[in-house]
């Protein structure tokens, strides 16, 4: 019965069930059912192990826990045990894709096909329903342990790739940032009309675990987010969560731009935002007409905005730094320079000298980008500011995907041919 409820993706129902049978079979069966020392974990199945691999944070229960259970459930009544072979790889990895068996007649090969997973080989005697790995299987299961180790398939309840800009800016106290999270709301999470969406921003310890969670209803396709992180913050995690087909969207991303929780950046991340028409030499990122677009790779116009926030620059001398834009190829790794206008100009050129501004040892910046000249294919798109003293830091967004339309009859105005549309694809 929990089994049936989980593959139906009522996950709280079937962890009932799996409770009220562990109180029929017995400890040691249970003990053996929640045992996850053939995932890497431990040997305990401690809340704290699956606090972090906790795959909607918005429901009462942890998915991939009850995902366990059923596994082992499924393996015990198939497999007849759950230290054979074959249930310990239905244990880590779930229910194959596909399932493909050829050989001679005493003896057949599986071929178990996960698809993204791993692809694994096993033996099955014709008189037999055992199944043994490959000596190649084998190997191939143990060299995955310490890259691969288990997978959450996400079968019973959908887990979408929440499309959302996520920008981090260092706060104001040593080892903090301030994060802005900007977002469209999927259609495909609204079926109905009538469906309300819950959002939650949830900041996570190292382990995993919820430090703190925030949870509303929304109204409306555009939602902005803002959040501050102090150096016990680790991960952010913001869902939306349909209750009523029990899909959720989320994104996940480290608090931090550095490399380790606490260390403070020189530059800030890369924030995509509308094109506008601004003279204030002096910009912030809570400036009203800053409008920040909803996912960074969607750029439908031929300008662009980016802002973005430099640190430790020298407040004495030297107080002139350099910026470069450019377009870099992920398919040929061709470096383009792009034109730029920075706030305050009305010019377009593809390199500027500016000057420290905004507060003390930092700089705002604030640049509209002419994109009219891009090439179709995928881009990183980079921001490189060079220092008086020869040092360089740089800030970009990767993944991005233009495909240009152009219409040989217009001219630019800046002396390259005009396209007529810009879109993702």
């Amino acid at each position: 019965s929990g089994l049936a409820l989980q593959r139906l993706g009522r996950a709280e129902e079937a962890l009932e069930d799996f409770e009220q049978a562990f109180v029929v079979l017995g400890e040691d069966t249970e003990v053996a059912f929640r045992d996850v020392s053939g995932l890497g974990m431990g040997e305990d199945a401690s809340d704290a192990i699956w606090a972090g691999l906790d795959p909607i944070l918005q429901t009462e229960v942890n998915e991939r826990e009850v995902e366990h259970l059923a596994r082992a459930s499924y393996a015990y009544l198939r497999f007849g045990d759950l230290t054979s072979d074959a249930a310990r790889l239905w244990l880590r990895y779930g229910r194959p894709a596909t399932v493909r068996a050829f050989g001679r007649a005493d003896l057949r090969t599986e071929f178990w096909d996960y698809g993204q997973g791993p692809d694994v080989t096993l033996s099955r005697p014709a008189t037999s329903d055992e199944r043994s790995f490959t000596p190649e299987g084998e190997a191939y299961v143990e060299e995955l342990s310490g890259v691969f180790p288990h997978w959450y398939g996400a079968r019973a309840r959908p887990l979408y790739s929440l499309p959302a800009q996520a920008v981090r800016f260092r706060g104001l106290e040593p080892g903090t940032a301030d994060i802005e999270v900007q977002l469209d709301v999927p259609p495909a999470l609204e079926t109905f009309e009538s469906d309300s969406l819950d959002i939650g921003l949830f900041l996570l310890a190292a382990d995993g675990s919820a430090l703190s969670a925030t949870t509303r209803r929304i109204a409306g396709d555009n939602v902005r987010l803002r959040t501050a992180a102090g150096p016990d913050v680790a991960g952010v995690v913001v869902e939306l969560y349909n209750a009523r087909t029990h899909e959720a969207a989320a994104l996940r991303m480290p608090a931090f731009r550095g490399t380790e929780v606490g260390d403070d950046p020189r530059v800030s991340d890369l924030w995509l935002v509308e094109a506008a028409a601004t003279e204030e030499r002096e910009v912030s990122r809570n400036d009203r007409w800053l409008r920040p677009l909803p996912r960074p790779d969607v750029i439908d116009d031929e300008e662009v905005g980016l802002f973005f926030e430099l640190y430790d620059l020298p407040v004495d001398e030297g107080r002139f730094y350099r910026i470069a834009v450019e377009l870099v190829s992920e398919a040929s790794g061709e470096v383009v320079a792009l034109p730029y206008r920075p706030s305050g100009q009305e010019l377009f050129g593809t390199e500027w000298t500016r000057s420290t501004s905004g507060y003390p040892g930092g700089s705002t910046e604030y640049v509209t980008v002419d994109l009219s000249a891009a090439q179709p294919g995928v881009y990183e798109l980079r921001v490189t500011a060079e220092l008086a003293s020869g040092e360089t830091v740089s800030t970009s967004l990767s993944g991005v995907r233009l495909r240009v339309a152009r219409d040989e009859a217009d001219e630019d105005r800046r002396g390259v041919g005009l396209m007529s549309g810009l879109e993702m694809y």
